[in-house]
């Protein structure tokens, strides 16, 4: 059984380790600005042997939304026990005050987006040019116009 815990800067290495599944990556320095934000808050999911098998940052933006800023996950499409394991936790803090949780997904991720449907997410809307194509293999942007839509899915208790 997987554990949940706040993220601290001695999980960065092995954070900054975990291949994104959005190609969205992150420098060290982002990520302490991130977590030296009010509202943003990282958590990392670690197994029985004490390795991180995915992080998440999530941002509560109102008094009514709990937001989400970015999800990564270390085995990507291969370990949706961890994705499923933090959005238990995630939907745990929703209450009478923060009642949704929206998140972002790349039209091209059509598994993710299946295993969010799957835990009651719902497509609300499509993102026109939302996140920038990248090589997968450099993390370079394949080129300056190439953009990729996203479906923009909420979980409503």
């Amino acid at each position: 059984m997987p554990n949940i815990r706040w993220m601290t800067r001695q999980d960065l290495p092995e954070v900054l380790k975990i291949p994104p599944v959005d190609n969205i990556r992150f420098s060290e320095d982002k990520i302490i600005t991130l977590l030296s934000e009010r509202h943003n808050i990282g958590m990392v999911t670690r197994d029985g042997s004490n390795q991180i098998t995915g992080y998440v940052f999530y941002n509560i933006d109102s008094e009514n939304e709990l937001g989400k800023v970015l999800f990564i996950f270390k085995l990507a499409f291969d370990n949706f026990d961890t994705l499923s394991f933090i959005l238990q936790s995630i939907k745990g803090k929703l209450n009478e005050r923060r009642k949704s949780i929206e998140i972002y997904v790349q039209e091209t991720k059509l598994e993710l987006q299946n295993m969010l449907k799957s835990k009651e997410f719902l497509a609300i809307s499509v993102v026109p040019s939302h996140y920038k194509k990248i090589d997968s293999l450099t993390g370079s942007p394949l080129h300056p116009a190439a953009y990729e839509d996203a479906y923009h899915m909420r979980y409503v208790i």
